[in-house]
């Protein structure tokens, strides 16, 4: 009974043994890529090439796709050629838009976190001190009228979008639909 237990161990133990040298085996054949992209370098480069908080998350989803294989210069013929509009509206549905960001904002508030409206109009709504500035951002997934200058009707379109509302009871509606979520804002 010893000798069947004390085998039992030392065939565990070798067991034991093999596996660690295997996994360390593996390890060597296959060590990890190092990133062309230090924590500061990534900084710098998205403080020096967005504008925008919509540029900032773009550039950092394109370093963090492309810091194994492309450096800064090659990252920045990237950013600078045509291709990377395409490359920008392929992300729209994937920022996060932050309504307690954009309500009661400035037209040039909202431009730091959204970019340039890609459209302007003029609307009229019933009941309103307007007319009033409609404008739409990031490929028209968000719609915003200001009133009395500040962004009052927020509607973000498309819900597979990332829509985060902090604290909803701040806002005179919040309403969901399937195609869209509508935000009035207690502007004064």
């Amino acid at each position: 009974m010893k000798t069947k237990i004390s085998l039992i161990c030392k065939l565990f133990f070798a067991f034991l043994v093999f596996s660690c040298k295997n996994s360390d085996k593996n390890n060597i054949s296959n060590p990890k890529k190092q990133s062309l992209w230090s924590d500061t370098t990534k900084n710098n480069f998205i403080s020096k090439y967005s504008k925008t908080e919509f540029d900032k998350f773009v550039l950092s989803e394109l370093i963090a796709e492309n810091e194994f294989n492309k450096a800064e210069p090659e990252l920045l013929k990237t950013i600078q050629s045509p291709d990377f509009k395409n490359y920008k509206n392929t992300r729209i549905n994937e920022f996060i838009i932050v309504v307690d960001d954009l309500a009661g904002k400035s037209k040039s508030d909202v431009e730091k976190i959204l970019g340039q409206p890609n459209n302007k109009e003029k609307v009229n709504p019933s009941k309103t001190p307007c007319p009033c500035d409609k404008y739409l951002y990031l490929d028209n997934l968000v719609e915003i009228v200001f009133m009395n200058s500040k962004a009052d009707w927020i509607t973000i379109n498309n819900t597979s979008s990332y829509v985060k509302i902090n604290n909803s009871s701040n806002y005179q509606s919040v309403s969901t639909f399937d195609d869209y979520i509508y935000v009035k804002v207690l502007t004064k």
